[in-house]
Protein backbone atom coordinates (compact mmCIF):
# COMPACT_ATOMS: atom_id res chain seq x y z
CA UNK A 1 0.00 0.00 0.00
CA UNK A 2 1.81 3.05 -1.14
CA UNK A 3 2.06 5.68 1.57
CA UNK A 4 3.14 9.00 -0.17
CA UNK A 5 -0.21 10.51 -1.86
CA UNK A 6 0.87 11.45 -5.40
CA UNK A 7 -0.89 13.93 -7.75
CA UNK A 8 -3.41 12.88 -9.90
CA UNK A 9 -2.86 13.85 -13.75
CA UNK A 10 -5.25 15.07 -15.92
CA UNK A 11 -5.08 13.20 -18.97
CA UNK A 12 -4.89 15.37 -22.53
CA UNK A 13 -6.04 13.52 -25.71
CA UNK A 14 -3.67 14.67 -28.26
CA UNK A 15 -5.73 16.65 -31.09
CA UNK A 16 -6.69 14.79 -34.12
CA UNK A 17 -4.27 15.95 -37.22
CA UNK A 18 -6.74 17.54 -39.48
CA UNK A 19 -9.25 19.50 -37.30
CA UNK A 20 -7.18 20.20 -34.32
CA UNK A 21 -9.66 19.45 -31.83
CA UNK A 22 -9.75 17.09 -28.70
CA UNK A 23 -13.28 16.57 -28.89
CA UNK A 24 -12.67 14.60 -32.16
CA UNK A 25 -9.85 12.75 -30.68
CA UNK A 26 -11.89 11.76 -28.05
CA UNK A 27 -14.31 10.40 -30.46
CA UNK A 28 -11.56 8.59 -32.18
CA UNK A 29 -10.25 6.72 -29.35
CA UNK A 30 -13.96 5.55 -28.36
CA UNK A 31 -14.28 4.08 -32.16
CA UNK A 32 -11.54 2.30 -32.18
CA UNK A 33 -11.09 -1.22 -31.77
CA UNK A 34 -8.27 -4.06 -31.15
CA UNK A 35 -5.85 -0.94 -30.48
CA UNK A 36 -6.61 0.04 -34.92
CA UNK A 37 -6.20 3.61 -34.41
CA UNK A 38 -5.64 4.70 -37.97
CA UNK A 39 -9.07 2.54 -39.03
CA UNK A 40 -11.02 4.62 -36.59
CA UNK A 41 -9.34 7.54 -38.07
CA UNK A 42 -10.55 6.45 -41.46
CA UNK A 43 -14.21 6.24 -40.31
CA UNK A 44 -14.89 9.30 -38.53
CA UNK A 45 -12.71 11.41 -41.17
CA UNK A 46 -15.29 9.70 -44.28
CA UNK A 47 -17.86 10.59 -41.63
CA UNK A 48 -16.82 14.42 -41.15
CA UNK A 49 -16.50 14.21 -45.28
CA UNK A 50 -19.56 12.79 -46.12
CA UNK A 51 -21.70 15.25 -43.89
CA UNK A 52 -19.57 17.93 -45.65
CA UNK A 53 -20.22 17.40 -49.52
CA UNK A 54 -23.23 15.11 -49.09
CA UNK A 55 -25.37 16.98 -47.01
CA UNK A 56 -23.58 20.69 -47.01
CA UNK A 57 -23.43 21.35 -43.51
CA UNK A 58 -20.26 21.93 -41.32
CA UNK A 59 -19.31 18.70 -39.64
CA UNK A 60 -17.60 20.18 -36.56
CA UNK A 61 -20.98 21.87 -35.38
CA UNK A 62 -22.87 18.71 -36.32
CA UNK A 63 -20.79 16.86 -34.22
CA UNK A 64 -20.99 19.11 -31.25
CA UNK A 65 -24.35 19.77 -31.57
CA UNK A 66 -24.75 15.90 -31.57
CA UNK A 67 -23.13 15.57 -28.54
CA UNK A 68 -24.71 17.92 -26.46
CA UNK A 69 -27.85 16.45 -27.08
CA UNK A 70 -27.19 13.67 -26.44
CA UNK A 71 -25.50 14.41 -22.91
CA UNK A 72 -27.67 12.76 -20.11
CA UNK A 73 -27.82 15.21 -17.40
CA UNK A 74 -28.49 12.51 -14.77
CA UNK A 75 -27.63 8.67 -14.48
CA UNK A 76 -28.63 6.27 -11.59
CA UNK A 77 -26.58 4.07 -9.68
CA UNK A 78 -26.93 1.21 -7.84
CA UNK A 79 -27.17 0.57 -3.94
CA UNK A 80 -28.29 -1.79 -1.48
CA UNK A 81 -30.15 -1.74 1.77
CA UNK A 82 -31.57 -3.46 4.09
CA UNK A 83 -31.06 -6.89 1.32
CA UNK A 84 -32.75 -4.37 -1.26
CA UNK A 85 -31.49 -2.86 -4.39
CA UNK A 86 -32.58 0.50 -5.07
CA UNK A 87 -31.98 2.63 -8.79
CA UNK A 88 -30.76 6.40 -6.97
CA UNK A 89 -30.78 9.39 -9.42
CA UNK A 90 -27.01 10.95 -9.20
CA UNK A 91 -26.03 14.35 -10.96
CA UNK A 92 -23.32 12.96 -13.49
CA UNK A 93 -19.70 15.10 -13.92
CA UNK A 94 -19.13 16.58 -17.36
CA UNK A 95 -16.66 14.94 -18.09
CA UNK A 96 -18.91 11.46 -17.96
CA UNK A 97 -22.03 13.17 -19.76
CA UNK A 98 -19.39 13.40 -22.89
CA UNK A 99 -18.44 9.94 -22.93
CA UNK A 100 -21.61 8.65 -22.58
CA UNK A 101 -23.12 10.56 -25.28
CA UNK A 102 -19.77 9.49 -27.56
CA UNK A 103 -20.23 5.93 -26.47
CA UNK A 104 -24.37 5.90 -27.37
CA UNK A 105 -23.63 7.52 -30.46
CA UNK A 106 -21.13 5.07 -31.97
CA UNK A 107 -23.17 1.99 -30.35
CA UNK A 108 -26.03 3.04 -32.08
CA UNK A 109 -24.65 3.72 -35.04
CA UNK A 110 -23.30 0.39 -35.21
CA UNK A 111 -26.91 -1.21 -34.81
CA UNK A 112 -28.59 0.11 -37.50
CA UNK A 113 -29.78 -1.81 -39.42
CA UNK A 114 -29.77 0.07 -43.08
CA UNK A 115 -27.35 -1.98 -45.83
CA UNK A 116 -25.27 1.22 -45.52
CA UNK A 117 -21.15 1.29 -44.73
CA UNK A 118 -20.13 2.42 -41.20
CA UNK A 119 -19.22 5.78 -41.94
CA UNK A 120 -22.45 6.55 -43.19
CA UNK A 121 -24.10 4.96 -40.20
CA UNK A 122 -22.53 7.26 -38.49
CA UNK A 123 -23.23 10.64 -39.98
CA UNK A 124 -26.74 9.94 -39.90
CA UNK A 125 -26.80 8.90 -36.16
CA UNK A 126 -24.91 12.52 -35.95
CA UNK A 127 -27.23 13.91 -37.86
CA UNK A 128 -30.19 12.79 -35.81
CA UNK A 129 -28.98 13.78 -32.87
CA UNK A 130 -28.06 16.88 -33.98
CA UNK A 131 -31.52 17.40 -35.17
CA UNK A 132 -32.77 15.90 -31.34
CA UNK A 133 -34.59 12.66 -32.88
CA UNK A 134 -33.52 9.38 -33.21
CA UNK A 135 -32.23 6.79 -30.96
CA UNK A 136 -29.26 7.94 -29.13
CA UNK A 137 -31.74 10.56 -28.15
CA UNK A 138 -34.62 8.33 -27.14
CA UNK A 139 -32.12 6.08 -25.03
CA UNK A 140 -31.63 9.43 -23.18
CA UNK A 141 -35.07 9.99 -22.48
CA UNK A 142 -35.70 6.80 -21.25
CA UNK A 143 -32.57 7.44 -18.67
CA UNK A 144 -34.23 10.32 -17.63
CA UNK A 145 -37.83 9.01 -17.29
CA UNK A 146 -36.46 5.83 -15.08
CA UNK A 147 -34.20 8.93 -12.84
CA UNK A 148 -37.75 10.58 -12.26
CA UNK A 149 -39.35 7.37 -11.63
CA UNK A 150 -36.69 6.48 -9.14
CA UNK A 151 -36.15 9.66 -7.33
CA UNK A 152 -38.86 7.95 -4.39
CA UNK A 153 -35.63 6.28 -3.56
CA UNK A 154 -33.98 9.35 -2.38
CA UNK A 155 -33.31 9.95 1.34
Amino acid sequence: MPRRISPTYKKFFNSSSIYNKPIIAKFIIYLMKDGKKSVAENILYKTLNFIKTNLKKNPLIILQKAIHKAKPSIGLIHLRQGGRAFQVPKPLSPKLKINLAIRWIIKKAYERKEKYTIYQKLALELLNASKNQGKVIKLRNELHDSALKNRGSLK
